[in-house]
């Protein structure tokens, strides 16, 4: 009973069953469209969205917030495109790089909100810009080819007809879980998320858990720079121009409080298929994209009160 209990508070019932509506909505509308291929089609190209769901997801429940993701992504793919093309350094190598690279941009994002004392918003608002920039001074504002084929085709490769990117979608999954429910650190990630200054009392270095945060974000950055590049077959200095919104989204369906100290990582990734589903579904209805922009901002502000409203009736002292 107190399991279940706890299944219906963690938001996950509330969010499957928004799932399986718009699959009904979609098969009456689209029929044939529930299948296993297409489902695995659909989970294929919301892969790389749930990833960076998956880094902002866990700077949520630390109680922060990275806006610089988009920037960071474009950035990594322009270095990886660059690295390959013109230093001749094999893809497999380069996405090592880039995945250490993305790590290494997090902790400087995560020393930046530990250290200044500005609202993490703020800060990766203005990081957002400096990295945007640079992914547009790699190649003059220029996108980069001559991706090579073995990289192109990672993203088409399958193993027991599940492709790869959905393979280590599920990978990222695991660890992340893994990390926040099984260990010190994520203890200590949702510490800080809750109640950052009882935290400290208790001995928690409060900027310290940040900094890794942050770093951890950025590996699944780097993880998702070098599965796009894979999929698009080129740099853009301009890909994931507005991302944040989508990721917000997810994280606001997926029950992800913004004020951090609770959340799942897995409600995150299918608050990312929703939010695919719905975007998919006002294409069919040929809602142009402007009009798309602002359902998915009605969307996002309906999740935060919803969730507001859920927060006020968990913490509602009750009658006596």
């Amino acid at each position: 009973m107190i399991k279940l209990k706890r299944l219906f508070n963690s938001n996950l019932v509330l969010i499957l069953i928004i799932l399986a509506v718009e699959l009904i909505l979609l098969e009456i509308f689209m029929p044939n469209f529930i299948s296993f291929r297409n489902f695995i089609t659909l989970c294929r190209q919301s892969s790389i969205t749930a990833i960076l769901a998956i880094g902002m997801g866990i700077v949520l429940i630390s109680g922060g917030i990275d806006l610089s993701i988009g920037a960071i992504v474009a950035m990594l793919g322009m270095a990886a495109a660059k690295l390959i093309t013109d230093f001749q350094i094999p893809a497999t190598a380069a996405g090592f790089i880039i995945i250490i690279f993305g790590s290494l941009i997090g902790l400087l994002n995560g020393a930046l909100c530990a250290r200044i004392r500005i609202h993490p918003f703020i800060i990766t608002t203005a990081l957002s810009v400096i990295y945007r920039g640079t992914a547009n001074v790699f190649n003059n504002g220029r996108p980069v080819y001559g991706i090579p084929e073995n990289l192109l085709r990672f993203d088409k490769k399958t193993l027991l007809g599940i492709p790869y990117p959905l393979l280590i979608l599920f990978a990222c999954i695991l660890i992340a879980s893994y990390i926040l429910r099984k260990t010190y650190l994520g203890k200590y990630i949702y510490a800080i998320g809750l109640d950052e200054r009882t935290a400290e009392y208790s001995g928690i270095n409060a900027g310290q858990i940040k900094m890794i945060v942050y770093s951890l974000s950025g590996f699944f950055y780097g993880i998702a720079a070098i599965l796009l590049l894979s999929k698009v077959g080129s740099a853009q200095p301009t890909a994931t121009i507005s991302i944040e919104l989508d990721l917000l989204a997810a994280a606001a369906i997926g029950g992800i409080g913004f004020r951090g100290g609770r959340g799942h990582i897995l409600n995150i990734v299918i608050g990312v298929l929703i939010i695919e589903i719905l975007g998919n579904t006002l294409i069919i209805f040929n809602v142009g994209e402007y009009y798309r922009y602002i359902f998915k901002g009605i969307v996002l502000l309906t999740a935060l009160f919803m969730d507001g409203a859920l927060r006020q009736n968990r913490v509602k002292p009750s009658k006596i």
